[in-house]
């Protein structure tokens, strides 16, 4: 049997109080081991919860941008009726004064009108001359359909007339028309805002040689005002 030189132990003895001092050793790693672990898994995802944070300051706000923008429009706002007010309260130099006035007056006389003239299919060639002679007297302000048409009677249905008088920007129009009861006829009529207002019909019964047209105008309007 082995005796310890330095203990009166058996060698039994000695080899258990290794191996408990191996086993209290091992104990006190692993400890130690699972206490950094422990550590480690506790303060790593906090410093990554504080670098979300730090992002998340650096981003700016919603609601300081809304702000911010809300207090630019009030700004742009405020400059706006500010020079609206120097704009008002500015005198006007002599030559504004005469300008506004000038847009201001009526004017004497009005911008020429086109007319349109429409060709009717059972339409005469006096009428059809006629309406060529106007053509030439009124030259540009005028659109001439030439075509025969049969479905622009102001009488029956006038919604292509409007039509056409949107298209060509006319106030005005003519068409030739012939039949029994109203041989070589004129249809002389006006729009306003493209719609159908009021027509006229000139027709001869019998045509003779030498003969001269005449127009009455009668009225209020003619006999008080003298333009």
């Amino acid at each position: 049997m082995m005796v310890s030189p330095d203990r009166g132990l058996s060698a039994f003895d000695y080899y258990e109080s290794l191996k408990a001092t191996a086993n209290l050793v091992i104990y006190v790693m692993g400890f130690i081991w699972i206490c950094c672990f422990g550590l480690f898994a506790v303060t790593y995802p906090s410093f990554k919860v504080i670098q979300i944070i730090d992002r998340l300051g650096s981003i700016p706000d919603q609601s300081e941008e809304e702000d911010h923008l809300l207090d630019q429009e009030k700004r742009s706002k405020s400059k706006r009726t500010l020079k609206l007010i120097v704009l008002l309260l500015k005198p006007k130099t002599s030559e504004e004064r005469d300008s506004s006035n000038t847009e201001n007056r009526k004017k004497e006389t009005e911008n020429c009108k086109t007319a349109l003239l429409i060709r009717e299919i059972s339409a005469s060639g006096t009428v059809v001359n006629c309406l060529k002679d106007i053509v030439q007297l009124k030259k540009p302000h005028v659109v001439f359909f030439n075509k025969k048409n049969n479905d622009s009677l102001p009488f029956e249905d006038i919604t292509k007339l409007e039509f056409f008088s949107q298209e060509n920007d006319a106030s005005l129009f003519l068409m030739a028309t012939h039949n029994k009861k109203r041989p070589h006829n004129l249809i002389m009529g006006r729009m306003f805002d493209h719609r159908f207002t009021k027509t006229t019909s000139f027709f001869v019964a019998k045509l003779a040689a030498g003969i001269k047209p005449c127009l009455i105008f009668t009225g209020e309007a003619f006999e008080q005002q003298e333009n």
